[in-house]
């Protein structure tokens, strides 16, 4: 017992708790699916710029911006962060380039997630 506490620390071991071989099929899927999702977003942008009746102006804006932050929130996810979750416990470790800023990189990631 750590620390005079009567409850015992847990202890993780991530080669049982976590199958590896899971990262790179996830990866890909995300890729794949970023992928897919940039190609539709320029297409609801061209749709929303050049196929809106002009009587829908203020509707257009809104739609536009809906579009634009959601294309954001993709770009983040599947590009900058690319969390790769632990299922049975409520966390991902990051392979994105977010890694790169350092142990914060990973919470900031999420932060930009939350707000967007």
């Amino acid at each position: 017992i750590a620390n005079g506490s009567i409850i015992p620390l847990p202890t993780w071991d991530l080669d049982e708790d976590f199958d590896a071989w899971l990262a790179p099929g996830y990866l890909t899927v995300l890729s794949v699916n970023g992928t897919i999702s940039l190609i539709m977003h320029f297409l609801v942008f061209w749709l929303i710029a050049f196929k809106t009746p002009k009587e829908m102006k203020d509707y257009r804006l809104f739609l536009l911006n809906i579009s634009v932050i959601s294309f954001i929130h993709d770009i983040q996810l599947t590009v900058y962060w690319r969390p790769v979750p632990f299922f049975p416990i409520p966390g991902a470790f990051v392979q994105g380039p977010s890694r790169i800023i350092g142990n914060i990189g990973g919470h900031w990631g999420m932060v930009l997630s939350i707000v967007l």
